[in-house]
């Protein structure tokens, strides 16, 4: 007989619930909760709600929730006498209440919970699952994935040694991991072929969101005169952090030639971040553009369903929950070439692409004139946008929901445990 898996997830109270991450894991935590032969933990650390360490049970879940320090540390990959030591008390404190368990499967999301990860894998004797979401490099490099590849493989850590730090923690972690899990194959496939991480313990999941995930387009007219757009307005929607990566400032740049050709052109900029900047950029068109801050996310589906168009401009992406959300709720998309979308997206299919482009220093950046010329066809071809929509509504049904997602990760779980098994 099967005996359950005890899922503890590890949950980090600053950045987790702020990302696709934290989508991630609301959606796991949903799906295991609810399965027989799992009892789920979360041991969300790093926390800024809680001021002592609570032990508790939430909607079936068990929670411990450790704040963070008066002197506001947090975890990092680092491997320093401070962050090593930070690990293990949390480690320590945590371990009382999970040292009973049994079947033990840690799920990482993060390579900043490495200390912890390799602190509890030893004392719990658990197994140890890192979900891969980006690299870290991406950050420091907005460069091709071949170009870094190149000078990784050379060893040429002077090209940025803060990427390279970053890209050998990722190896560090998913050498201490039991299996990798990507959610793109191109991510996958950088993993083997370029860090030299054995195949045969990476898995590729995409992200996925429910499947009774329902458009509210019905009530678009009513939703619209909420808010206080007109009914021939027509909205161009950006939902995500306000960051570099993020692409706004092609947006900007775009939508102020659309705005000569298309007066009633609105955009609508969901998301946190550097708004103040954005708003310089905005200039002199203010009373055309609207920025929201964070919004929660019942009243993120009512602005996908006032919107006519969806832009990701992305100069780094994997498996995006904010383009999975577009999906369903039918909105037509635009998204740039970039990994992940180009892997998710089908040009003329399911969404237009721009083309990435590099400079003579590899660097990416966009051609506004393409975004511009793209939003122009989505507005003025219904029958292209409808169709669009459409495509990347069916095939989000087939690949992209939070059910065919959990369910490989049951699989995956699972074969940790074959051989207790046999």
């Amino acid at each position: 007989m099967f005996q359950k898996i005890n899922l503890v997830m590890l949950y980090c109270g600053i950045r987790t619930g702020h990302f696709g991450m934290g989508s991630h894991a609301r959606y796991i935590t949903e799906y295991f909760k609810e399965k027989p032969d799992y009892y789920v933990t979360i041991l969300k650390v790093d926390s800024k709600d809680a001021f002592l360490m609570q032990h508790r049970h939430e909607k079936g879940v068990e929670i411990i929730e450790i704040p963070q320090p008066e002197n506001q540390l947090f975890l990092t990959e680092e491997d320093t006498l401070v962050q090593n030591t930070y690990a293990k008390r949390i480690s320590e404190m945590a371990y009382p209440i999970l040292s009973s368990k049994e079947n033990v499967v840690l799920l990482c999301n993060t390579v900043v919970h490495l200390g912890l990860a390799k602190e509890l894998k030893q004392a719990l004797n658990a197994s140890l699952v890192y979900v891969h979401h980006n690299f870290t490099w991406k950050a420091c490099l907005k460069t091709s994935y071949g170009f870094f590849a190149e000078h990784w493989l050379k060893g040429n850590v002077a090209l940025h040694p803060g990427a390279f730090a970053g890209t050998v923690d990722q190896c560090k972690i998913a050498d201490l991991s039991d299996l990798v899990i990507t959610v793109t194959h191109q991510a996958e496939q950088f993993f083997a072929n370029i860090l030299n991480i054995r195949s045969e313990k990476i898995r590729t999941i995409y992200n996925g969101i429910p499947s009774d995930t329902r458009t509210q387009r019905a009530n678009r007219s009513e939703l619209r005169n909420k808010y206080g757009f007109d009914e021939a307005d027509k909205i161009i929607l950006f939902c995500g952090r306000i960051a570099e990566e993020k692409g706004l400032p092609y947006i900007i740049e775009a939508f102020k030639l659309l705005i000569k050709r298309i007066p009633a052109a609105r955009l609508l900029v969901i998301g946190g971040g550097h708004i103040q900047e954005s708003l310089a950029l905005v200039n002199p068109l203010w009373s055309r553009v609207t920025f929201t801050g964070k919004l929660d996310y019942h009243t993120i589906t009512e602005m996908y369903a006032i919107a006519d168009i969806g832009v990701m401009p992305s100069t780094q992406e994997q498996c995006s929950i904010t383009s999975i959300e577009m999906r369903f709720h039918k909105l037509p998309m635009i998204v740039s070439a970039v990994e992940g979308l180009d892997e998710m997206f089908e040009d003329g299919f399911d969404a237009l692409k721009i083309p990435v482009r590099y400079d003579d220093n590899s660097i990416i950046y966009f051609d506004v004139e393409d975004l511009f010329e793209r939003f122009l066809m989505l507005l003025k071809d219904n029958d292209l946008s409808v169709r669009l929509a459409e495509n990347a509504w069916l095939k989000g049904i087939e690949r992209f929901t939070s059910e065919r997602m959990a369910d490989e990760y049951d699989k995956v779980f699972r074969s940790l445990f074959v051989e207790q098994q046999e």
